[in-house]
């Protein structure tokens, strides 16, 4: 899957940042954690503002919810 254009405001109150980036990784673990079934990939990125969220590759294979996870899901 390739990503092109894509503009997004990642500092939106719709998307769940952090103030630090290990605060995030250990989010992310803990979301990975309950959906171990899905080989869903977690790109994590800085936002403009200086902090921290992820952008989420959700695995469909096995159908699901796209609503899993907080962040941003392409």
């Amino acid at each position: 899957m390739a990503l092109r254009n894509m503009n997004v405001d990642l500092d939106s109150p719709h998307i769940k940042s952090y103030a630090t980036e290990a605060n995030l990784m250990k989010r992310i673990e803990e979301d990975k954690a309950m959906y171990p079934e899905y080989d869903d990939r977690f790109m994590v990125v800085r936002t403009p503002k200086g902090r921290w969220t992820a952008i989420v590759v959700l695995d469909k294979s096995k159908g699901g919810y796209v609503g899993r996870y907080a962040f941003l899901k392409v």
